[in-house]
């Protein structure tokens, strides 16, 4: 086995790890111990570990920590085009919809909700015209996601969930709720709203 194939197989033991995860087992420390042997392996640096949003919310991170030494930590992921309070505040966050407001405008809400769609195969729905937020704002930054308006979810089947956009009222985040949509994270101007997801 060359070390590709190596390292392919790896990567599927840890895809299979998450899965896992996520359906109630615990295996943090397995999947700390594949991402170990996984950049020992590849040469990579271990001192900085990348830890993806949509990974890093189903996986105890202090477990993955403690197969890593003392001098060693972790990021999330960054980027450089989206405000950093507004990233580490949708890291951090404890419910699914992060509030936001007038102040938050044009610092990158849409974006990271474009990138994380890009990355993990996650619609993200808006409350209205979708050719603005697909022509214009991901072509723009060269994001390939898809975005759907409210108004085209019926018949819709989203397994992996759904990323809420801002712009969603609070009504049509009740009818989202109705269609058994389920919403991974997203972002919200009221605060009464959160407590709906």
């Amino acid at each position: 086995m060359d070390k590709t194939e190596e390292i392919e197989l790896m990567n599927s033991h840890l895809d299979q790890l998450i899965k896992l995860k996520q359906s109630g087992y615990r295996c943090d420390q397995e999947i700390g111990k594949v991402l170990n042997k996984m950049h020992n392996y590849m040469g990579l640096n271990k001192s900085v570990v990348y830890i993806d949003t949509e990974v890093a919310k189903n996986v105890d991170i202090s477990a993955l920590k403690r197969n890593f030494s003392n001098s060693d930590f972790f990021k999330y992921k960054s980027y450089s085009d989206i405000d950093q309070e507004l990233q580490r505040r949708f890291r951090n966050t404890t419910s699914k919809l992060v509030i936001v407001g007038d102040s938050d405008r044009g610092k990158g809400k849409t974006t990271l909700l474009h990138r994380l769609s890009q990355e993990n195969g996650i619609p993200v729905i808006v409350g209205a015209n979708t050719g603005m937020y697909e022509s214009v704002l991901a072509k723009e930054k060269g994001i390939n996601c898809t975005v759907f308006s409210v108004n085209d979810l019926r018949g819709r089947s989203f397994p992996n969930g759904v990323y809420i956009d801002c712009s969603v009222s609070k009504e049509q985040l009740q009818q989202i709720k109705r269609l058994g949509i389920e919403i991974k994270r997203g972002f919200h101007h009221d605060d009464v709203l959160s407590s709906l997801v």
